[in-house]
């Protein structure tokens, strides 16, 4: 690939990861308003957080080691 190329895609996922945090923070805000709350993730834990700030934690997630990820990314290329 050419430098130019290069730079030209770097730019377009600098532009596009731009756009994409814009969208979501957007997004995030219209859903406050309008349900109240959100589900997210926050750290290890599924929380709701709501437009008062409150937070209730949900869920806590499972952790995973890379070396079981890339074990069942090997077994789903295999199957």
């Amino acid at each position: 690939m050419s430098k130019k190329q290069e730079e030209t895609a770097y730019l377009t996922k600098v532009v596009m990861k731009r756009a994409v945090n814009k969208g979501i923070k957007k997004a995030s805000q219209e859903a406050m308003e309008t349900a109240g709350s959100l589900v997210e993730v926050d750290g290890d834990w599924v929380v709701r957080r709501y437009k008062d700030g409150r937070l209730e934690k949900l869920h806590r997630l499972q952790k995973i080691s890379t070396k079981d990820i890339e074990q069942k990314i090997v077994r789903l290329r295999c199957d």
